[in-house]
This record gives C-alpha cells, sequence and structure tokens, in this order.
C-alpha cells in the first residue's frame, strides 16, 4: 500500500470507503493500518479492516488502528473453531446498520404491533447459532490473551526477518 497514492485517491469526493485486509492471504506483506486509518478519519472515510490474517498473531486495537469497522474469523490464528465471525463496529455506525431481517435479538417487542431496533451491532445478530463454536471463540481468545499477542508477533517479525536473511544468502 502506497500512502502518499492512497492520499492523492482520498481528495476524490466519490471515495467513500477504504476496505482491506490487515495481511493479504497470499504474500502475506503487513499493511500500515494505522496510517491508513489516520487518513481515512482525516478525510472522512470509513475504514473497514479485515483482519482474518492478523487477530490471534499479532496485536490489533481499533482505536490505535482507527477503523470504525474490523471482522474477522476464529479459526486462523485464534485457533477456534470453523464457522465462527465476528464484527466490530464503532458505535456511531451501529444504528445505521440496516438489518437483513428482524429476528429475536434484533429487535425489542413493545407492544404486540410495534418494536425498537436494537442500537448496538447485536440488530444485525440472528437468534440461531452454533453455541459451541461462539464458546470455542471465546476460550480461543482467552488462550492467545494468556500466550500474549506481543510475544508471538515478535516472534512471527523474528522468524520472517530470518527466514528473508537465510533466502537470500543462498
Amino acid at each position: 500500500m502506497s500512502l502518499p497514492d492512497l492520499n492523492d485517491m482520498l481528495d476524490d469526493d466519490r471515495v467513500a470507503l477504504i476496505s482491506m485486509p490487515v495481511i493479504a492471504t497470499n504474500g502475506g506483506p503487513v499493511q500500515p493500518i494505522e496510517q491508513i486509518g489516520a487518513l481515512a478519519r482525516a478525510a472522512g472515510v470509513l475504514f473497514m479492516l479485515d483482519a482474518c490474517q492478523g487477530v490471534g498473531k499479532m496485536p490489533i486495537d481499533v482505536q490505535k488502528i482507527g477503523c470504525q469497522m474490523l471482522a474477522a474469523t476464529s479459526r486462523k490464528y485464534l485457533l477456534g473453531p470453523r464457522g465462527m465471525e465476528f464484527l466490530y463496529v464503532e458505535s456511531s455506525l451501529c444504528q445505521n446498520l440496516e438489518p437483513a431481517f428482524l429476528d429475536m435479538h434484533a429487535a425489542f417487542l413493545l407492544s404486540s404491533d410495534t418494536f425498537k431496533i436494537r442500537a448496538d451491532t447485536r440488530r444485525v445478530e440472528n437468534w440461531e447459532c452454533n453455541v459451541a463454536a461462539k464458546l470455542g471463540l471465546g476460550a480461543a481468545v482467552e488462550y492467545a490473551q494468556a500466550q500474549g499477542i506481543e510475544p508471538m508477533w515478535q516472534r512471527i517479525q523474528q522468524l520472517a526477518s530470518h527466514l528473508c536473511q537465510s533466502r537470500f544468502a543462498i
């Protein structure tokens, strides 16, 4: 990602959203997400981060990054169960999310013919869910936190640096 090029693109009023992975599935370059977040905020552009390849192996802090939305999966580096994802949406944006359908989590029944849609992210959650997978995701997060994300990230960077130096030394 070229930050100067991105900054130039953000001058275009048609740009409303930056959506990108923190680390591409293939290749592995780590994007400068905090700088991208700062550029997006300064330009008044939403920033959606796909953190699937980063959550569980590198520090992810939505406040530092400046993204308004972040999505990730349990099964990759959190080592949690398949079929479980999570979504962060900044509370100021959450009320603008239009649920695809209303389910037991999405709204409160006020009377027999009136309801109020929730203000939080549960407005887009549905009743049917895999409780075991949710518990597995929670256990995976607890395990990663107990191991320490920062030491894991440092070790990954150390190994990557060693691999690059060894590859070019041949």
